[in-house]
């Protein structure tokens, strides 16, 4: 692959419903609330606005229904009611009936669990992930099985970059809950990137049962078959992603991926036009940006890969990898100096981004007789790959390979 689009901009979707669901919550606290259209605000006073999903559940609120069974006669998933039907209270559309049956009052401890989950999820936002995840352990250790607090463990361990641990804390959350789904696809996420991809395959297996054709499935799967090298089938599983009628709008990471399944599978004019349509919505991504770059280097398109190659190394979060195709345009044009700094540039940013990378650079160093960082680059170059005979080789010649 060119440039992966981070895994944590993966990670969002669960980590966003989580968040929005204790935002949510305190206005449906339970699925048996029941609601009703206020009298008040009837016909053709209803606001213009309303999303689909609002449009969707509104006949069904009848002071009848339970939320849950909102769910079930919609067709939605539960926290796509929940939201909509949160807007419409927000917009005083619609208010509180009663409830399908009396719940039993949050035991004291629940409240206490409540509460360290809320100051979790808020020092979380704040990015103090090490407070959060005091706050959430102490509300795990007063209720081992707490789904949420499991699920909010494996986000902080993830942005640490410990996807063990994420994944086998996404494992324990309790079958059956709201956040089943989302913890199937975020452990699917965190043992694709520890590279165990049929893994992966079949944790997003589980997760489609539970919801068949879910769009953030066909994603996922999309990038999974794209990375075992099947860019066909991946391209199949986009492309029903972005078809979806749940989807709107398709996301920069169907684009990024899309330009590459695209590409692979031979077909450079489509991944160009895919790469085009994602640039006009997305117009700073550096994925995007250096896929659709690479395709128009592909087909010796060199100016305009350049021109993407440099939009992407200026803008907000320039990725490594547009640095290094800086680099090689000049390495080809002979101006060695400048191919160095680009290449150097792109080792700073992403010091694991490939042991040609590394190569590259040690050639460089030995032109300019350099010799001492040339033997450093090359011994990155077998640190990331033994297999690089080529740096073996250079480091033999110079009686410097142990």
């Amino acid at each position: 692959f060119l440039v992966d689009v981070p895994v944590e901009n993966l990670l969002l979707e669960g980590a966003r419903r989580v968040d929005e669901w204790s935002l949510i919550e305190k206005k449906i606290p339970s699925l048996e609330l029941v609601f009703e259209v206020d009298r008040d605000v009837q016909g053709d006073q209803a606001p213009g606005d309303l999303t689909p999903h609002q449009r969707r559940i509104l006949p069904l609120v009848d002071g009848k229904r339970s939320v849950d069974g909102i769910v079930a006669a919609s067709g939605l998933v539960e926290f796509e009611v929940a939201k909509a039907l949160f807007g419409l209270i927000q917009a005083g559309f619609v208010q509180q009936a009663g409830r399908r049956s009396e719940v039993a009052e949050s035991a004291p401890e629940d409240v206490h669990v409540r509460e360290r989950l809320r100051l979790g999820l808020a020092l979380y936002r704040s990015g103090m992930f090490q407070d959060a995840a005091r706050e959430v352990q102490g509300a795990l250790e007063r209720d081992p099985r707490n789904a949420s607090a499991l699920f909010r463990l494996g986000l902080v361990a993830f942005r640490g970059r410990r996807y063990e641990e994420a994944a086998e804390l996404w494992e324990q959350v309790p079958p059956g809950g709201s956040l089943e789904f989302f913890a199937l696809q975020n452990r699917a996420l965190a043992t694709e990137v520890l590279g165990r991809f049929d893994q992966a395959l079949a944790i997003l297996e589980q997760a489609d049962e539970l919801r068949p054709g879910d769009p953030g499935i066909r994603l996922a799967r999309g990038v999974l078959l794209l990375r075992t090298g099947e860019p066909e089938s991946a391209g199949a599983e986009l492309e029903a992603y972005r078809n979806h009628p749940r989807v709107d709008a398709a996301s920069e990471v169907f684009y990024a991926y899309a330009v590459l399944a695209a590409g692979m599978s031979g077909d450079a004019q489509r991944a160009v036009a895919l790469g085009r349509e994602g640039l006009a919505r997305y117009p700073d991504s550096g994925p995007i940006l250096v896929n659709t770059g690479a395709v128009l280097e592909w087909r010796g398109d060199l100016e305009g890969a350049e021109a993407l190659f440099a939009r992407a190394s200026s803008g907000p979060r320039p990725p490594a990898q547009a640095f290094k195709a800086l680099g090689d345009l000049e390495l080809g044009r002979g101006n060695r100096v400048r191919a160095r700094a680009r290449y150097e540039r792109a080792a700073t940013l992403a010091p694991r981004l490939g042991d040609d990378l590394y190569l590259r650079l040690g050639e460089l160093a030995e032109v300019d007789g350099d010799l001492d960082a040339a033997v450093l680059f090359w011994r990155r170059a077998l640190a990331l790959n033994p297999e690089n005979g080529e740096a073996r080789a250079r480091l033999e010649a110079m009686g410097r390979a142990g």
